[in-house]
């Protein structure tokens, strides 16, 4: 897998990937809620 490829490049622990993916969510739900409202 590409993207772990590039994690592992970066040095980010397993640990913190959850919460980057939870913030990212949430920025993306923000756009969308806010686009189609």
């Amino acid at each position: 897998m590409p993207y772990e490829e590039k994690i592992r490049r970066k040095n980010i622990s397993y640990d913190q990937i959850p919460e980057f993916y939870r913030k990212a969510l949430v920025i993306l739900e923000d756009k969308s809620f806010y686009t189609n409202n």
